[in-house]
């Protein structure tokens, strides 16, 4: 698996602002897929970026095998980024060369937070001078949030701050071998900072009776002061919220714990195994699972399963993320110049009731914008 860091600031176009992205660690799919004949080949790879603070994109990259271009609407991707266990978080939809040129990226704009670590997982749509050939690429590694954050460390140690205090993500304990003194944290209004890692370590107790006056004692909720790196309160982290299961029996706290309050019914990761190698089946005798298992099955199930556009888990429909099957590249094209920016469609529970939306979104690049993400 290689990776490599990006030295190069990533020009990325979204809703008309130019966002800056650097420094962001970049994941590729093990190996590149090769397709097509003579002066219609091309290599394709998933790619996945890692931002830090627990958010990543996803890229799909299609090059022509010999460097020299192909007519407008020949090369089709569409960037998928899921996490670690296999739900659709975001992607663009299937985007096609616009110009005569010699690669087409698909590409998600802004990070999308993941606190399990993600994973990109491609689909190319390719003329190969007489027809299409579509396929899903190879995954990237599923890259877990300390390794991302990886780079932020100064040869293997947290940096420090000019008040000789360490600082960074609690997450790279995980290589450091212990926790910074200066947490990275998010305040109850939204603006980043830290927290000191004494506020919210756990409390001293020696004995259960300790342990049972502490719990008497402790609020619901309550809050620790947020501080920037010179060490100054810019607001508050709250710590508490937790979801009372007392009085229920494993079973049913496990099955309050996965659907959250007040969330529609969706099975947990854990339970949605493969049956005789298949997916299972809804009551009305859809299939559903994420996409990990569609590696093993070698198809994808009617619903796969996808974070909606507020957060909460459910599935999408694999009929409404396909697009139509071209004849020709002109048709692609036409067909894309009617396509929306971004979309929504349903969101639904795995037994098919919708429960909310689910945000495509298109990242059309300009040429130049894309010659810089090569480089």
């Amino acid at each position: 698996m290689k990776k490599r860091i990006l030295s190069l600031m990533l020009a990325i176009v979204m809703c008309a602002t130019l966002t800056v992205i650097a420094s962001a660690a970049e994941y590729d799919s093990t190996i590149s897929k090769y397709y097509g004949t003579g002066n219609y080949s091309y290599t394709a790879y998933s790619a996945l970026y890692a931002d830090g603070g627990s958010r990543y994109r996803a890229a799909t990259w299609v090059e022509t095998m010999n460097g020299g271009n192909v007519p407008t609407g020949s090369m089709g991707a569409n960037a998928r980024l899921y996490n670690a266990s296999g739900r659709l978080l975001k992607e663009t939809g299937m985007m096609y060369n616009t110009t005569n040129y010699y690669f087409q990226v698909a590409s998600i704009s802004t990070g999308v937070s993941s606190s399990s670590g993600a994973y990109s997982q491609g689909e190319v749509d390719l003329y190969n001078g007489d027809h299409f050939i579509s396929d899903t690429l190879n995954a990237t590694e599923i890259v877990g949030a300390a390794r991302a954050l990886a780079y932020q460390l100064d040869d293997g140690n947290y940096p420090v701050s000019s008040n000789g205090k360490t600082y960074g993500s609690a997450l790279l304990s995980e290589i450091v071998g212990y926790e910074p003194e200066l947490i990275s944290a998010i305040g109850t209004n939204g603006q980043a900072g830290y927290v000191r890692s004494d506020d919210v370590k756990k409390p001293d107790i020696e004995n259960p009776k300790e342990a049972m006056i502490y719990m008497q004692a402790r609020p619901e909720v309550y809050t620790v002061p947020l501080y920037n790196l010179q060490e100054e309160v810019i607001g508050e982290f709250a710590i508490g919220g937790a979801m009372d299961v007392t009085g229920y029996s494993l079973e049913e706290a496990k099955e309050k714990i996965a659907l959250g309050e007040g969330e529609a019914s969706v099975l947990p990761v854990e339970q949605m195994t493969l049956i005789n190698g298949n997916f299972p089946k809804n009551v009305h005798g859809e299939t559903y699972g994420n996409g990990l298992m569609a590696n093993e099955v070698g198809k994808k199930p009617d619903l796969q399963a996808a974070i909606g556009t507020d957060g909460q888990e459910g599935y999408v429909r694999t009929s409404d993320l396909s697009h139509p099957k071209f004849e020709t590249p002109q048709d692609a094209i036409e067909w894309q110049k009617n396509q929306p920016n971004s979309y929504y469609i349903p969101l639904y529970d795995f037994q098919g009731n919708e429960i909310g939306s689910f945000l495509i979104e298109r990242n059309n690049l300009t040429i130049a914008e894309m010659e810089a993400m090569k480089e």
